[in-house]
């Protein structure tokens, strides 16, 4: 809609065409965004994954924590800081590897109980079996 100090008129279809299409300016910070995603990744990737294998020591768990850590930075690039991107990657990988880390050790946990009452079962069902057979 255009408007003037007495009468409002409204844009024509071309006018509304124009609005709705982006203006090569946002189509340039689009691609430069990609462009700029494409070379963090390339530089990037393989030294996150290695930093991420010293933790987890198991090399298809840090190839994953590499891809989680990309996929991201790239649904949060918008609000982070292109000077500090390099920080937010290692951070969000070692913030990954312990949450990792403290799974792994919360399902040991609960395996080892798991593992302690099936023993305890299978102890009273054999002392069970071996009493009723001496009766």
């Amino acid at each position: 809609m255009i408007v003037s100090a007495k009468y409002t008129t409204f844009a024509t279809d071309a006018e509304k065409a124009l609005a709705l299409t982006p203006s090569a300016e946002e189509h340039n910070v689009k691609y430069k965004d990609e462009h700029f995603f494409e070379e963090v990744y390339n530089q990037y990737l393989r030294k996150i994954t290695l930093f991420s294998f010293k933790y987890l020591e198991d090399m298809g768990e840090a190839e994953n924590i590499a891809n989680d850590v990309f996929t991201a930075f790239w649904n949060n690039m918008d609000g982070i800081d292109r000077n500090s991107c390099i920080s937010y990657l290692f951070a969000t990988a070692r913030n990954k590897c312990l949450n990792l880390l403290r799974r792994r050790e919360i399902e040991g946990k609960y395996a080892e109980d798991r593992r302690k009452k099936d023993e305890q079962y299978l102890d009273r069902i054999s002392l069970e079996s071996i009493e009723s057979t001496r009766i």
